[in-house]
């Protein structure tokens, strides 16, 4: 027994992270050396309230809660001061009964260090972000503007011209607006106004208001609607524009006599623990996404085709995804499908 209480002391006293034993008013009974490491303390830190130590009210009622209703608790991450300083920790608490008594194992370990990392990771990671929309937003203005200053460095030489140009002008500047006021409805800024919707109504409306542009390419369109869809809470504007530029999407991307196919059906993929998922799928013949944009599919202006802006998958991509939902893609037998992912 002697040989196993000196095994148990020195596993105890070997471990690399604060470890303590607290009496059931939470005082220490004993800390191990990565204990003192820690805390830095400038006395004993037997005898002593856990929390004259580490301040923290979370700490306390994971200690209450594992003592009162003796359970393990786990992994439990807590911010606490210790020595004036925030730190941010994860919290094991294992109670244990002996000789009549209860008593609790607490061990620490600091991750204060890794979330400064990871925030560090994540700030570099929205920081180059920001820098490719800028430079994308840089590529597509520049030659607008470039069109504005050449026609006023011509205004210089040929006056005459006056009225052409102012024409040429307004046309350049309403187009720069339109840029710029695309840009901004990404930020979704407006406030929602859901109401309960027709999905099947919304996609019906979107497919009308692309006629011409259908005809134009002789296109098939095939629905294949759930019957057992019911309506959905949502943003009927929101919705519909999301949907019409994947629709949209899919008309340019098809070849001429082709046929797009819109779906909807419940899918499988749970993307909120308590609500099913509603699918749309839009499937056209295109030739499929070029391999160079898939990355940055969503990211506004990203196209590759001539004269567009890029920032129609960029909303409805925004617009799902506030309303809890997702859009994926995939390739598949020489078709390509626009999946929307809504939680209803």
């Amino acid at each position: 027994m002697r040989k196993e209480s000196k095994i148990y002391r020195e596993i105890f006293e070997g471990m690399s992270q604060p470890i303590f034993l607290l009496d059931e008013g939470f005082v220490i009974v004993l800390a191990n050396p990565a204990s003192y490491e820690y805390l830095i303390p400038t006395t004993s830190l037997e005898g002593k309230a856990i929390e004259e130590f580490l301040k923290s009210k979370e700490l306390m009622k994971i200690l209450n809660t594992a003592l009162k209703e003796q359970l393990k608790v786990i992994n439990a991450e807590i911010e606490c001061v210790i020595r004036k300083e925030k730190r941010d920790v994860l919290v094991d608490a294992y109670p244990f009964d002996h000789n009549g008594s209860t008593y609790i194992i607490l061990s620490l370990k600091d991750f204060t260090q890794l979330n400064l990392l990871k925030h560090k990771e994540e700030k570099e990671k929205r920081f180059e972000t920001a820098i490719k929309s800028i430079k994308r937003i840089a590529k597509v203005m520049e030659p607008e503007i470039s069109n504005i200053i050449s026609v006023l460095n011509f205004v210089e030489k040929n006056r005459d011209s006056l009225d052409e140009v102012l024409e040429f002008i307004k046309k350049e500047a309403l187009r720069l607006k339109f840029i710029i006021d695309e840009a901004l409805d990404l930020s979704l800024d407006v406030p929602y106004e859901i109401q309960k919707t027709n999905i099947h109504r919304i996609i019906d409306d979107a497919v009308k208001s692309l006629k011409e542009e259908i005809t134009n390419k002789n296109l098939q369109i095939e629905k294949i609607y759930s019957p057992d869809i019911p309506e959905i809470e949502g943003d009927p504007f929101e919705l519909h524009k999301a949907i019409k530029n994947i629709i949209k999407n899919a008309i340019e991307a098809s070849p001429e006599n082709g046929k797009i196919e819109i779906k909807t059906f419940w899918g499988q993929e749970r993307i909120h623990p308590e609500k099913l998922t509603l699918c749309i799928e839009i499937t056209d013949e295109g030739k499929g996404i070029p391999e160079e944009i898939k990355e940055n599919m969503f990211s506004p202006f990203t196209s590759t085709k001539k004269g567009h802006l890029g920032l129609g998958l960029s909303y409805s991509y925004a617009a799902i995804k506030r309303h809890g939902g997702d859009i994926v893609y995939f390739n598949d037998n020489g078709k390509t499908t626009f999946r929307i992912l809504i939680p209803v």
